[in-house]
């Protein structure tokens, strides 16, 4: 089985999360498929940020019924300089050990992008797992990644709703 990690950020006080959702590749379609009929008329992707508590529950209630779908958190504390390298690391060892094929991290500033990507190298330096940087709508996993972490950050009952999915929280020093 092939699995496909897709990774994003949340900044929550003094703490730097991660989220890596991990989806098998034969769930792919219909994972995509459910995350896109979320979206609202018009809208090209999920942020929850943006989303009002009523729709938050009905995203998370909706993403915990995917059963392909899991989540690893990487929490680390700011400042972010130091924190999103050493989670980074920590994810894509993970992401080896695990057989992902392919890591899709969501597309932020070009100075973070290539931060990223040397960790990346050092990291997956003698692997065959790919990794790129990309829009959060063309890739629904990174939706996904968005709404675990965003959960998981928020606490209190948004943090069990999402728990159902969450395989591991892994603690961080940068």
């Amino acid at each position: 089985m092939t699995i496909d990690g897709y990774a994003d950020e949340s900044i929550r006080g003094a703490s730097f999360i991660f989220a890596l959702a991990l989806i098998p590749s034969q769930a792919k379609t219909d994972v995509d498929r459910t995350v896109r009929s979320l979206h609202l008329p018009r809208q090209r992707r999920i942020h929850m940020v943006d989303e009002r508590d009523s729709r938050r529950r009905e995203v998370i209630s909706s993403i915990v019924g995917l059963d392909a779908v899991r989540g690893i958190l990487y929490v680390g504390p700011r400042p972010v300089s130091r924190a999103r390298p050493a989670c980074l690391s920590a994810l894509a060892d993970d992401a080896l050990r695990m057989g992902v094929r392919q890591l899709v991290l969501d597309r932020g500033e070009e100075h973070q992008n290539r931060r990223d990507r040397a960790t990346l190298r050092a990291s997956l330096a003698k692997s065959d797992v790919g990794y790129l940087h990309a829009p959060s709508w063309e890739h629904p996993g990174l939706q996904i990644a968005d709404i675990i972490a965003w959960a998981y950050g928020a606490g209190g009952d948004w943090r069990r709703r999402i728990s159902p999915v969450i395989d591991g929280v892994r603690r961080i020093e940068s």
